[in-house]
C-alpha cells in the first residue's frame, strides 16, 4: 500500500497563491460593503427615562392598624404587559405626532409613528433591582426624545388609571358597608335609649358600684370582640386577594391533604375543650400554637404546589400568606382575651344576682352600640383615605430621571466594523479557496 501524501505548509501556501484572486476578491468585496455601510448609515440617537417601582400601601378596608396587605410593589410584568398592549402604542404614537406638529410643524403619519413605537421603544428591566428603563432610539434626536418622554408619560397614566379603578371598587364596597353599619348603629342606639327609659340605672350604693364594674367589664369585652370582628374581616379580604392572585389552584398533594385533616382534627378538639366546664386556658393555648404551626406548614405546601408564573407574583403571594398567618394568630389571641373577660363576667354575675338581668341587658346593648360605632368610624376614616389615594396616587412608579434630547449620536465604532469586515472577507476568501481546491 502506498503511504498517504502528507500535506505541509508549502502546500497551503501554494493553494493560497494559486487562488489569490478569489481570496482578494472576497476580501475587497466584503471590506467595501462594510465601509459603505459604516460611512453611509445615518447616525442613531438614544434617549432613556429611569423609573423606580414604588411599594404602595394596599387598599385598606378594615384594619385600623395599617395596610391590609402591607407595602406591595407592582411586579415588573405588569409594566411589560402595558407596553405590549395596542392601546399603549396608539396613545404614545398620538402624543408623538401631536408634539411634532405643535409647535415644530412636522407632520408624521400615524402608521409611521406606530411603527416607531413598536420597534424603537423598549423597556429594560432587572430581576434584582426595582428600576426600569424606557429607552428609545431613532435617527433624529428630537424624535428619539419624544418617543422616550411620551412612552414614560403614557406608562404612568395607564398605571395610575388601573389604581383609580381599584380605588373606585374599594370606595363602592366601603359605601355599602358604611350604610349597613350606620343602620345597625341607629338600631342599637334606639334599643339602648328605650331600655334606659324603661328601667333606669341606679348608681348609688353597692348595687350601683357593682353595676358600674360590670359595665366596665362588658366594655372591655366589647372592645376585644370588635377587634376580633375586624381581624376576621381582614382574614376574608386576604383570602379574596389570594384567590385573585392565584385563580388556578392546584389540587394539592398528599402532604397538603394530610395537613388539612390534622388542622381540622385539632380545631375540633379545641372547640370541644372550650365548651367543657372548668379552666382549660393552658390546654387551649397549646392547641392554638399547634394549629398555627400546622397552618404555616400548610401555607408553605400550597405555595410549593402552586404554579406561579413570575417572581413578582411569588413575592406578593409570600407576603399575603405571611400576613394571613399573622392575622390568624391575632384572632387566636383575641379569642383567649374574649374567654378571659367572659369568665370574669360570669363570676361577677354569680356574686351579684339581684341586678343580673338589667345589668346584662344594659351591658349587651352598650356593647352592641360600641361595636357598630367603631365599625362605622373605621369605615368613615378608610373611605376618606381611599378618596385621597385615588386622587394622589403615583401609579406605583416614580420617574427618577427624565428623558433628555441627546446631543451626540450613539458611537458608530467605525474602526471596529472595518477590522471585523476585513477579517470576515479574508476568512470567506480562504474558505472558498480551500473548498474549490478539495472539491
Amino acid at each position: 500500500m502506498e503511504e498517504e501524501k502528507q500535506v505541509g505548509l508549502e502546500d497551503y501556501i501554494d493553494i493560497v497563491w494559486r487562488r489569490k484572486w478569489i481570496i482578494l476578491l472576497s476580501f475587497v468585496s466584503v471590506l467595501a460593503s462594510t465601509t459603505y455601510f459604516t460611512f453611509t448609515r445615518p447616525p442613531t440617537y438614544e434617549a432613556a427615562s429611569i423609573l423606580m417601582v414604588e411599594a404602595e400601601e394596599g387598599m385598606n378596608l378594615l384594619d385600623p392598624r395599617g395596610s391590609l396587605f402591607g407595602p406591595l410593589a407592582k411586579p415588573v410584568e405588569f409594566f411589560e404587559r402595558i407596553m405590549e398592549s395596542p392601546s399603549y402604542r396608539d396613545q404614545v404614537a398620538l402624543k408623538v405626532t401631536e408634539r411634532l406638529r405643535n409647535p415644530h410643524g412636522i407632520l408624521l403619519p400615524m402608521d409611521e409613528a406606530l411603527d416607531l413605537v413598536e420597534h424603537n421603544l423598549t423597556l429594560n428591566t432587572s430581576k434584582t433591582s426595582d428600576f426600569l428603563e424606557i429607552k428609545a432610539h431613532a435617527d433624529s434626536p428630537l424624535l428619539c426624545y419624544l418617543l422616550a418622554a411620551s412612552g414614560t408619560e403614557v406608562l404612568k397614566d395607564r398605571s395610575r388609571g388601573v389604581d383609580k379603578e381599584e380605588a373606585q371598587s374599594v370606595l363602592d364596597f366601603i359605601e355599602d358597608q358604611k350604610i349597613e353599619a350606620q343602620q345597625k348603629l341607629e338600631a342599637a342606639e334606639k334599643k339602648l335609649q328605650l331600655f334606659r327609659e324603661r328601667v333606669g340605672i341606679v348608681g348609688n350604693g353597692e348595687e350601683g358600684g357593682a353595676l358600674g364594674k360590670l359595665i366596665e367589664l362588658e366594655k372591655e369585652l366589647a372592645g376585644v370582640q370588635a377587634q376580633k370582628e375586624l381581624a376576621q374581616a381582614n382574614l376574608e379580604a386576604y383570602d379574596l386577594r389570594i384567590a385573585q392572585v392565584l385563580p388556578d389552584k392546584t389540587a394539592g398533594g398528599r402532604e397538603t391533604e394530610g395537613l388539612s385533616r390534622e388542622i381540622a382534627t385539632l380545631e375540633s378538639i379545641r372547640a370541644n375543650l372550650v365548651r367543657q366546664p372548668g379552666e382549660h386556658h393552658v390546654e387551649v393555648l397549646s392547641l392554638d400554637k399547634k394549629i398555627a404551626e400546622k397552618k404555616k406548614k400548610l401555607v408553605e405546601s400550597i405555595v410549593q404546589d402552586t404554579d406561579v408564573r413570575s417572581s413578582g407574583m411569588q413575592v406578593e403571594i409570600a407576603q399575603l400568606q405571611e400576613r394571613r398567618t399573622a392575622e390568624e394568630l391575632n384572632i387566636y389571641v383575641l379569642e383567649s382575651q374574649e374567654r378571659y373577660y367572659e369568665n370574669l363576667i360570669e363570676k361577677f354575675k354569680a356574686e351579684h344576682p339581684s341586678m343580673l338581668e338589667n345589668a346584662i341587658e344594659l351591658a349587651q346593648l352598650t356593647r352592641a352600640r360600641k361595636v357598630y360605632e367603631n365599625m362605622y368610624n373605621i369605615l368613615l376614616e378608610k373611605g376618606e383615605e381611599a378618596k385621597i389615594n385615588a386622587s394622589t396616587g403615583t401609579g406605583g412608579v416614580k420617574v427618577v430621571e427624565k428623558a433628555r434630547e441627546p446631543d451626540e449620536p450613539v458611537p458608530a465604532h467605525s474602526k471596529r466594523n472595518l477590522v471585523l469586515g476585513a477579517m470576515v472577507g479574508l476568512g470567506l476568501g480562504l474558505g472558498i479557496a480551500f473548498a474549490l481546491e478539495y472539491m
